[in-house]
């Protein structure tokens, strides 16, 4: 058996070592140092724990470990080595909602972002829009003569009216040569300023040139004009022949051979024909729509113009885009697939969203917006702003008399452009000629003056004399409505006709017939009339009398019905029984709800009147001033649930077929028929059917009915 100390152990398995340490001298001479400085041929991936010291990493990685000293700055690579970044941020993180801003000096912090308390943006006097939530806009809203594109307002003279009424003409919008708006009055623009391009004349000197109508008769031509045949005429030029076709009989003969599908040649100074003509049939190209160019000789070409594109403001019209790919390929494409991301975003639209905190007003719009309220139009000069939209208003131009101011008018071409044009540029001819201006001159055979309103006579010259006109103020409009003071007179001062204000008239220059005086006095007396008692010298009151039904207190005066009548009750009604005297009827009330009749009740002569219900297509009826009533169909027809019913009610309605017939009828569902089957209508043209129903608080209920009756 092996010694206790193992002396006589052999065949020891160092992996049956369940406990104690192995003396150094049992290792190997080889056995790496526990510092692990005999290690070689080490493998850096196998390290599982501790940290590598700076010195055993290389250059690049030792500068960042050196750099990591510095809290909150970030590494940041500089293309050749790694640095620090020149800004600190935060160590630890931030409250909930908040976002890291820089004071621009290299420190970024966490911060509660600044919100405004703006909860909405309404839109003023002529804008339109807003909202309390998301990006609001406001819009200028486009009234009359005014248009709104995304950056401007414009003035659209095009959108005036259309008149062809020469009194709509009472001024003409003009801009003088100062560019001075204003409005001129159609009297006070000369004629002699425009453009005389029909070239009308005052008759006071007649020339041959200016004749373009009637025949110059024989007189007024000389006795050697030439006979309009031309038979005296010698010494004639062909070159001279401007147009005409000389007859084949004055040419040298051509064999018509020689002439079939040729041309003619010029070469220097010798005529010759020869050679084929390819002719076409096109005579002429005309550019169409978005075309410019064309023509009916040469070459002709066509330009393509998009400026004749129609200018559209409506969302809806932007379904396609015309666009050229990077294959220079035309294409139409659709508003949806084009990406905005693709577009020069020079306004700087970002995807962030916010809170409004202030809204300014800019070019033409005032107010200031901080919280709540609005922006509105600036109303300028020929501006209106009303609550949503932005007006022209041409009346508010100055009026002025003087033709000097119409240096230019304001007008509208046929492409709507908008331009000012100059007086002398504005042709006569294009108005319209209401006074007959012509540019015929002759001698005048006839006159005649037509009296108008206030005046009588005229008559008609022919060679000389003299046509009298009178006034006839008999003519004139009566006036109807009471005078004011500023109503005026016309008068005669001195001779000269003039006109005076009513309110500057004195009366003390009319003849006071009636004796009115300036005298006042004081009233010495005063007696009650009839309905009045008391008399008054010095002061006191006058007293209305009381007499039989009509009670007078302090400050009222009432009638009194019980002066009259006998028998009082309440709820009673009063019947007459003779001069001034009434009875309470005991066999006859009415509390204001039901009328009780106590006795006989004759109804011979009471009735219903009978009322025409309106034929349509749907048709209504009204129980409270209907209940017995009558409709001739004109179609096919549906009665509408009646109107203003009372429980217990009973009503009728007689329903006529038209000379056509054949028309149907639909019941609204409140009312009620046998077996719950609506009734048919007779057909027969002219013919009526009368139903009567009697109402439970929410059906009709059919009572009766009468069908193909003569109505008739």
């Amino acid at each position: 058996m092996p010694a206790i100390s193992g002396a006589n152990l052999t065949n020891l398995d160092a992996s049956d070592l369940a406990s104690g340490t192995i003396p150094d001298a049992r290792f190997p001479a080889t056995l790496p140092a526990l510092n692990g400085s005999a290690l070689t041929n080490l493998n850096a991936s196998n390290l599982a724990t501790g940290t590598v010291a700076n010195a055993r990493l290389d250059a690049q990685l030792q500068d960042v470990a050196g750099l990591a000293t510095t809290a909150g700055k970030i590494i940041q690579g500089s293309g050749t080595n790694f640095v620090l970044s020149a800004y600190t941020i935060p160590t630890s993180d931030g409250s909930s909602g908040q976002v890291l801003t820089t004071d621009g000096l290299g420190a970024v912090t966490f911060q509660t972002p600044t919100v405004g308390d703006i909860t909405s943006v309404t839109a003023g006097s002529g804008l339109t829009g807003g909202g309390s939530s998301g990006d609001v806009t406001l819009n200028v809203g486009a009234g009359a003569l005014i248009d709104v594109t995304a950056d401007a307002i414009d003035v659209d003279l095009s959108e005036l009216t259309t008149s062809t009424s020469d009194a709509d003409g009472d001024f003409f919008v003009v801009v003088d040569s100062a560019n001075a708006q204003k409005k001129l009055t159609k009297a006070n623009i000369a004629i002699s300023g425009f453009n005389n391009d029909s070239g009308f004349i005052d008759g006071s000197s007649l020339n041959a040139s200016n004749l373009s109508s009637g025949t110059v008769p024989d007189a007024r031509f000389p006795a050697t004009l030439p006979a309009i045949s031309g038979a005296n005429l010698t010494n004639l030029d062909a070159s001279d022949l401007a147009s005409g076709t000389v007859p084949n009989a004055r040419l040298s003969a051509i064999p018509n051979t020689a002439l079939a599908n040729s041309a003619i040649t010029i070469n220097g100074t010798s005529t010759a024909l020869g050679g084929s003509i390819n002719v076409g049939d096109i005579t002429g190209v005309t550019a169409g729509t978005l075309l410019d160019g064309g023509g009916t000789t040469g070459t002709v070409t066509l330009n393509v113009n998009l400026s004749e594109l129609t200018t559209s403001t409506s969302d809806a019209d932007g379904d396609f885009f015309a666009v050229i790919d990077s294959a220079n390929a035309q294409k139409k494409l659709t508003k949806a697939n084009i990406n905005i991301s693709g577009f020069n975003n020079d306004s700087g639209f970002t995807t962030n969203t916010g809170t409004v905190t202030s809204v300014s007003g800019g070019d033409g719009l005032t107010g200031s917006v901080t919280t709540s309220g609005s922006l509105a139009v600036g109303a300028g000069t020929l501006i209106d702003v009303t609550a949503d939209a932005v007006n022209v208003d041409l009346s508010e131009l100055t009026t002025s008399t003087s033709d000097g101011d119409g240096d230019f008018f304001v007008v509208v071409d046929s492409v709507n452009a908008q331009k000012k044009l100059t007086k002398a540029n504005i042709n006569i001819s294009g108005f319209n000629n209401d006074a007959g201006y012509s540019t015929t001159t002759g001698t005048v055979t006839s006159v005649g003056v037509t009296a108008g309103v206030g005046l009588s006579g005229g008559g008609t010259i022919t060679t000389s004399g003299t046509v009298t006109l009178t006034v006839d103020l008999s003519e004139l409009t009566d006036m109807t409505v009471p005078m004011v003071g500023t109503d005026e007179f016309i008068v005669l001062d001195a001779g000269a006709d003039r006109r005076k204000a009513a309110n500057e008239i004195g009366l003390s220059i009319f003849n006071n017939d009636s004796g009115f005086t300036t005298n006042t006095g004081t009233v010495t007396s005063v007696s009650g009339g009839n309905g009045l008692t008391g008399t008054v010298t010095t002061s006191g009151s006058l007293a209305v009398g009381a007499g039989t039904g009509i009670d007078v207190a302090a400050d009222s005066i009432s009638v009194d019905v019980s002066d009259f009548m006998t028998n009082g009750s309440n709820n009673r009604i009063i019947t007459a029984t003779g001069t001034d005297a009434m009875n309470a009827e005991a066999n006859l009330t009415f509390d204001g709800t039901t009328l009780d009749v106590s006795g006989t009740l004759l109804t011979d002569k009471g009735y219903i009147a009978e009322t025409t219900l309106t034929d349509g297509a749907t048709i209504s009826w009204n129980m409270s001033t209907q209940s017995v009533a009558k409709v001739t169909l004109g179609g096919n027809r549906t009665v509408a649930a009646p109107t203003n019913g009372s429980t217990g009610q009973f009503a009728s309605l007689l329903v006529i077929q038209d000379v056509t017939g054949t028309r149907t009828l639909t019941w609204n569902a409140v009312y009620e028929f046998a077996s719950d089957t609506a009734p048919t209508l007779t057909a027969t043209g002219g013919l009526g059917d009368l139903f009567v129903f009697r109402y439970n608080g929410t059906k009709w209920l059919e009572v009766g009915r009468n069908l193909a009756l003569t109505v008739a």
